[in-house]
């Protein structure tokens, strides 16, 4: 469904985001999203492994401070996931088990387990406009100087619509 309807609205796959309750720790990614991540990478980017797809983690604080992250796999990870080289601990989410037909040099020693941080590479957030963006003032907030005009009223959506109606698209 996801993928029709971004089709229908001349879009692509670009990234994954994963939510996070908080107080997860000790690791960055799991092995298991890592895998889940380099798939769908693979897939949206018919095996490509120099392509701009970003996983964003999403998480909270015990402040409740919101904390986003982006990150890149490396290639040596698409290749390792191309080839379903990597195995998931369940008891070490943080590290990716090799299999054993696989040889992985870790820090100039053969190693059979990967930290998964070794996968990922941090890469910045951007300020950036889209087209699923509108005006429609949100009811949820509570913003300083709004007048009576400018809050969620019926009135308001008319406004809003009111140009789409005579896009053809719409």
């Amino acid at each position: 469904v996801v993928d029709t309807v971004a089709k229908n609205l001349g879009l692509e796959k670009v990234g994954v985001v994963l939510a996070y309750p908080p107080g997860r720790s000790g690791f960055h990614i799991s092995a298991h999203e890592i895998i889940v991540t380099g798939l769908a990478c693979l897939d949206a980017t018919n095996g490509a492994r120099d392509s701009p797809f970003t996983l964003v983690t999403v998480t909270a604080d015990e402040q409740g401070v919101v904390e986003m992250l982006a990150w890149q796999l490396t290639k040596t990870c698409l290749d390792m996931v191309a080839e379903d080289a990597l195995l998931v601990m369940p008891d070490r989410p943080g590290f990716a088990a090799v299999k054993e037909m696989f040889q992985v040099i870790v820090e100039a020693k053969p190693a059979l387990v990967v930290d998964t941080d070794m996968f990922i590479k941090r890469v910045p957030i951007t300020s950036h406009t889209g087209p699923l963006t509108c005006k429609f003032p949100r009811l949820n907030r509570d913003e300083a100087g709004l007048g009576p005009a400018d809050r969620p009223t019926p009135v308001a959506l008319k406004r809003l619509l009111s140009p789409a109606k005579d896009n053809e698209a719409f």
